[in-house]
């Protein structure tokens, strides 16, 4: 059976082209070389950033062209000011170059080693060593007489010896300290002068601004080297095809290997994000080396050319002929990645630059699918876009047809700057559901409702399908039922008990979708075990599931709200962030996050803090988390109307609490109530504000004029463009609010770099450290850290709770002896859903609606009505492939 039909049809907002263009393909023209380069090392970057942040390992396949060198001296660059954390990604060589009876003698390993790989090694290298200004010398360097008994060999000799010894050494040790970097230096540098006299008087004559850097600038980027070491590429992350230059060597058993070695990357989706930077030739019948016209003898079918993979291919003529000019000997093969590969990984970066790129650029875009130009195949790819990086002088000019390609892009640029994408609605759609992912949010309308349909994506609810409904405490959602069964599904009940009774229950009444509760998803290894087993039974029928919310008392640390506390909190946020009033309706989303997260007391329903909260320890420098789970935050030793099985956690008047807020205002939202509360023990609790929080829409009339009087001398209306004021607008605004709640509050901007960058720096985790370090060394207490939770899909929540996540366990490993809690809060944005349901005549959530409506248009809360949205209430759920159709058709194959 198939999943159940929805009606879900995607157009893109475009004019109409001039010619046909891949339709999964992202095109972005640059002025030149230099911004393309910069573009993609951002891309490179952030790809690092954003793996971590999804618990992904970052794989990277990487092109070895000449002009792809700038490329890579910014990614060192990148890495060098810590940006850049390469220690858990893993690089592939996109080709390598092999000649007949293997007469071809260089590596294109070569260039990325020494442009790359070495100097962002996690060791120590020659690379580095001459990166730093450690060089060889030439004739005109010689100026002192002193030096003129030693010949010009002899000294470049000794330099050698010198930069292995250094090499030899320091990666022998590990050490922060630059005192024990510099002893090191100079005991090496000592040795060597008491065995030649050459080392004394290179020390005094030779090491200079002029020539070589002076020891201690030498020194400090050793020193910064070895700091650096934990964030560096290790070589067992380096891939690249095994060649061996004699004539018993068999190339095409490396190719094998070599697509070995990437497809046990490639077969683990959800463990590596992988990336592939291509750079496009000047021969369109190319794209990674793949010239499927000269490889096939006969005719060959797109069914078989996406299927291709890393092997052997022989080199064009073309390609030849532009290898011949600068390789001693040329090559006639290539070991190269596949289009089976372009087509499965995350995604591909193409990168053209140069008036010789404009014919293949002109073919690829204004072609059809055509085999003879593979590039044209990426619109095959059924997961991502690929994108193209193109410059001014790649865009070409055809005098043939007199179609200028550039107008052309830059008509698409512009509609899709000026029109969104268009998402809508057509009942005679054959499309099978696609599982929507975290970053595209879909919803469920009441049919009635039209006007929605050209701005979302929109499914439908299952009809005449077979359901199991899996419970939970009998606990059900029974409207959700009642929708369900008035499309005439088939229902199936059962309890959870366990993955394996789940998996026999699904094989006995084979449903074609699973409801489970919201509730299950803290099992992280629930799906996996139930798709495992199910494959095991030989069970190939497809099957999806479906996470639905419930209503629930937490199970873990909560603090009740008294009508008071939720009061003051709402008029903390509406009165003293009066910026965002116009974006953000701050009563709605404090009132409905605490009833979402509420707890039954005595038979009553009331609002709630909730807050995911682990004791922190420390054993022989790893650092353990101990769940706290069922407890009941209080300030005092009233326990009388504690719910069944909830215990009482105490503050006490010893403890710190340090709060960590991404943009102004998320810890009042968070925990408003515990700020107000710590004051009954004359805790002053620390919030340290992460950004700035400026890139948000300001006008002048929605700020306290106080505020604006401290900062500008003359009066000011309309919106706001100065990022300077609307700095000092959000600071003023958390101060007054946070001193509202509790006066003892202590604000710190701790105006982070990422907030811009949009990816974690090295500088990031220090600063971050040693604030941690000024607040936190000196206390002896019990020490509270407060983060937003990790499931907030917000980026810069999701980024600031990893970023203190990570410091926190790194200054546990320094202070192992400090007593640790970690709590993490809840934001509207908590909790990866990715289908929403709208309906005027069901009470659902209307925190969910609050959320939809942002993740569905992407312009915030502002984008919240009851008419667009289609209903008062919204209900959310996760959707997602138990066993897909995909997964049937390799069974079978």
């Amino acid at each position: 059976m198939s999943y159940f039909k929805t009606f879900l049809l995607i157009a893109s907002a475009m004019l109409t082209p001039l010619f046909s263009t891949p339709k999964n393909s992202h095109i972005h023209v640059f002025k030149n070389k230099e911004s393309i380069t910069d573009e993609a090392a951002k891309v490179f970057v952030s790809k690092v950033s954003r793996a971590e942040m999804k618990k992904k390992k970052p794989v990277f396949v990487l092109p070895s062209s000449e002009e792809m060198i700038p490329f890579y001296k910014k990614l060192v660059k990148a890495w060098r000011e810590g940006q850049l954390d390469m220690s858990k990604a893993t690089c592939f060589s996109l080709y390598e170059f092999v000649g007949e009876n293997n007469v071809f003698t260089k590596s294109t390993l070569t260039l990325l080693k020494s442009e790359f790989y070495d100097l962002i090694s996690n060791k120590l290298t020659l690379a580095k060593l001459s990166s730093y200004g450690l060089r060889a010398l030439e004739i005109d360097d010689l100026s002192s007489n002193l030096l003129k008994r030693f010949s010009l060999n002899e000294i470049n000799e000794a330099i050698r010896l010198f930069k292995f010894q250094l090499v030899e050494e320091f990666n022998k040790v590990s050490f922060d300290s630059y005192i024990e970097c510099e002893k090191l230096y100079w005991d090496i540098l000592t040795n060597l002068q008491k065995q030649k006299e050459i080392f004394v008087l290179l020390d005094a004559h030779v090491f200079n601004h002029k020539v070589l850097p002076i020891s201690n600038d030498f020194l400090n980027k050793i020193h910064e080297d070895m700091l650096l070491r934990k964030f560096g590429l290790p070589a067992k992350q380096i891939f690249h095809p095994e060649i061996a230059y004699h004539k018993d060597f068999d190339t095409q058993l490396s190719a094998k290997k070599y697509k070995q070695s990437f497809h046990n990357y490639l077969s683990k989706p959800k463990e590596f994000d992988m990336t592939i930077f291509l750079t496009l030739g000047s021969d369109s019948s190319e794209i990674g080396y793949n010239h499927l016209n000269l490889e096939n003898e006969g005719s060959l079918s797109v069914e078989q050319a996406v299927k291709k993979t890393i092997r052997l291919i022989p080199l064009s003529l073309e390609t030849k002929s532009c290898l011949s000019n600068c390789k001693p000997n040329v090559p006639t093969h290539v070991i190269s990645f596949g289009i089976h590969e372009l087509l499965n990984v995350n995604d591909v970066l193409v990168i053209a630059m140069g008036v010789t790129r404009q014919n293949s650029i002109y073919k690829i875009f204004s072609s059809s699918l055509d085999l003879s130009i593979p590039g044209t195949l990426l619109e095959e790819a059924p997961n991502y876009k690929s994108c193209f990086y193109i410059d001014e002088n790649a865009y070409g000019y055809k005098a043939e047809s007199k179609q200028n390609l550039r107008a052309y892009i830059q008509n698409e640029l512009d509609s899709s700057l000026t029109r969104p994408n268009i998402y809508y609605h057509n009942i005679n759609s054959k499309t099978l559901f696609e599982v929507p992912n975290h970053t595209k949010a879909c919803v469920t309308l009441n049919p009635n409702v039209e006007s929605i349909h050209n701005l979302v994506n929109v499914v439908s609810l299952p009809k005449r399908k077979k359901i199991l409904f899996v419970k939970q405490s009998n606990a059900v959602d029974l409207e959700l039922v009642k929708r369900l069964t008035l499309k005439k599904n088939l229902f199936e009940y059962c309890d959870y008990k366990n993955a394996s009774e789940l998996a026999k229950k699904i094989i006995s009444i084979k449903p074609d979708i699973v409801f489970l509760p919201s509730t299950l998803r803290v099992h992280k290894t629930l799906v996996s075990k139930i798709k495992k087993t199910l494959i095991n039974k030989k069970y190939h029928q497809p099957l999806l599931g479906i996470f639905y919310g419930l209503k629930r008392s937490t199970q873990d640390l909560s603090f009740p709200l008294s009508k008071s506390y939720l009061e003051k909190k709402i008029t903390a946020l509406k009165k003293f962030h009066s910026s965002q009033i116009r974006r953000t309706p701050f009563d709605l989303i404090v009132s409905h996050l605490a009833d979402y997260y509420s707890l039954k007391i005595n038979d009553t329903e009331v609002p709630n803090e909730n807050f995911k909260t682990y004791l922190l320890s420390c054993n022989q420098g790893h650092v353990r988390l101990k769940r706290i789970s069922k407890r009941i935050l209080t300030f005092d030793d009233n326990s009388s109307d504690f719910p069944e099985g909830f215990k009482a956690f105490k503050l006490l008047p010893t403890d710190k609490i340090i709060a960590v807020s991404p943009h102004p205002d998320d810890v009042e939202i968070g925990m408003g109530g515990v700020i107000q509360e710590s004051q009954k023990l004359k805790i002053a609790p620390v919030v340290l504000v992460a950004t700035t929080g400026h890139r948000i829409k300001i006008y002048a009339e929605d700020v306290d004029p106080s505020y604006s009087s401290s900062f500008s001398q003359g009066s000011l209306s309309g919106e706001i463009i100065d990022k300077n004021y609307k700095t000092m607008i959000r600071e003023f605004e958390t101060m007054n609010a946070l001193k509202f709640l509790n006066p003892r509050t202590s604000i710190e901007s701790l105006k982070l770099s990422y907030y811009e960058t949009k990816s974690l720096s090295f500088k990031d985790k220090s600063d971050v450290f040693k604030t941690l370090e000024k607040h936190l060394m000196t206390h002896d207490g019990r020490i509270f850290i407060f983060l937003p939770r990790h499931d907030d899909t917000h980026p810069t929540h999701e980024m600031t709770s990893e970023l203190f996540f990570q410091t926190t366990k790194e200054f546990l490993k320094t202070y192992p002896d400090k007593k640790i809690y970690l709590a993490f809060y809840n934001t509207p944005w908590s909790g990866k859903w990715n289908l929403y349901h709208y309906n005027h005549h069901h009470f659902g959530n209307k925190l969910a609606a609050l959320v939809g409506a942002e993740l569905l248009h992407g312009i915030g809360c502002k984008a919240f009505s009851t008419s667009l949205l289609g209903g008062d209430h919204a209900e959310r759920y996760f959707c997602f492939d138990i066993i897909s159709k995909l997964d049937t058709r390799e069974k079978k194959n």
